[in-house]
């Protein structure tokens, strides 16, 4: 029997010091988590974090299943959406990801 998880944050960092910005600062994230719980342990996560001022969106996509008992591959990406020049996180605007891993277990 599959299972599925929904997820859902409030993110608010009302420091004002001025010393350290974060990317955190007023954002709101909702995602979804899927475990299929068969023999290959396969599973998805996926969320979205968005800036409630600016607009600006991260995508993150997390995927893995087993293939036979010694062998993992595993799904990781980012993707920044809309990336405001205000946003503290305006940096990582030309640093979408995608990774492929394939992992061997002895």
């Amino acid at each position: 029997m599959m299972d599925l998880g929904i997820l859902g944050e409030y993110v608010y960092d009302d420091r004002d010091d001025g010393w350290l910005p974060t990317i955190y600062e007023n954002d709101i994230m909702g995602g979804l988590r899927l475990a299929v719980n068969d023999m290959d342990d396969s599973n998805i996560l996926l969320g979205v974090i968005r800036d409630i001022h600016v607009g600006s969106t991260i995508i993150a996509v997390e995927a893995s299943r087993r293939i036979g008992e010694s062998v993992r591959i595993n799904l990781d990406a980012s993707f920044f959406i809309n990336m405001d020049k205000e946003d503290p996180a305006f940096s990582l605007a030309q640093d979408d990801l995608i990774k492929l891993e394939l992992v061997w277990y002895w």
